[in-house]
């Protein structure tokens, strides 16, 4: 595995070799030549991560078990969490997510109330905390299931931060019933790309409402660098709605943001957008 340090953060990248072989072998193999029952078969049985993907495609158990890289099963789930640009761009997205997190949190001088939309097990959202250990900070990790809420209650523990994390079920556009605080930062990682773009609008203008001024909204972009986008879709079942960077500022905007900044990771997967309220 190949890394390549940008603004004090180390990022996965693929060599030249890797990126060789994943496009013109490893990407035409699983989007055009193997046929769909068996790479689902084959994988699935030799590697818990696709297997989890292919059961519930962008669960809180794939996200789990892509960021633990080093707890990979055997060669073949080796080759996929280590080598596959897409599990690489995850683990990307959230060393830079957790650092962004942390920077905007340390800007304040008091209590800082967080909003995780769809959180998961809110992982990102403390490593970001984390980050920022001389501010105060507490995270309302809100998600409709409530089946990552035990692993995420375990990870808070071990991290330290189960006093400052409260896990919600339920659904965030109704967000002032659900919790007392405003949101100072909202984090929507991984969750606009399974939405249509009146989805996305009508969340930003319901959490830029929710927000005090000054509060940030904090979200990504995705494009289909990865190159298996046919393999997610068929054999995953994984839709993703894609869209360039500007694209998502204009619905940021849209909705009353300004001051939005993007950071790509450097597969060229994922964008961090930070927007604010003013």
């Amino acid at each position: 595995m190949k890394y390549v340090e940008i603004d004090g953060i180390q990022f996965e990248t693929l060599t030249t070799m890797n990126r060789i072989t994943r496009d013109f072998l490893i990407n035409p193999l699983i989007n055009y030549v193997l046929p769909r029952s068996l790479l689902r078969a084959m994988l699935s049985k030799r590697s818990p991560l696709v297997d989890a993907c292919a059961r519930e495609p962008g669960s809180w158990e794939c996200m789990r078990l892509s960021y633990d890289a080093e707890e990979s099963q055997g060669s073949i789930d080796r080759l996929v969490q280590k080598y596959g640009s897409f599990p690489m761009a995850l683990r990307n997205r959230k060393r830079l997510v957790s650092t962004i997190l942390g920077e905007l949190i340390s800007a304040y001088d008091r209590l800082v109330h967080i909003v995780g939309v769809a959180a998961g097990t809110g992982h990102n959202i403390m490593e970001g905390m984390l980050r920022a250990p001389d501010t105060p900070s507490h995270a309302y990790l809100v998600d409709l299931s409530g089946g990552a809420t035990g692993f995420g209650e375990e990870l808070a523990r071990q991290l330290g931060l189960s006093d400052r994390a409260t896990f919600v079920q339920g659904n965030v556009l109704e967000i002032e019933q659900l919790i007392d605080a405003r949101p100072d930062l909202t984090v929507a990682v991984g969750i606009l790309e399974y939405f249509t773009d009146d989805q996305v609008g009508d969340l930003l203008k319901v959490m830029y409402n929710a927000a005090p001024s000054g509060g940030s909204f904090v979200a990504n972009s995705i494009l289909p660098a990865h190159g298996s986008d046919r393999f997610l879709r068929t054999v995953l079942g994984l839709h993703l709605n894609y869209r360039e960077p500007d694209h998502l500022r204009r619905l940021l905007s849209d909705a009353g943001y300004t001051d939005i900044s993007a950071r790509p990771e450097p597969l060229g997967i994922y964008s961090i957008l930070v927007a604010h309220k003013r």
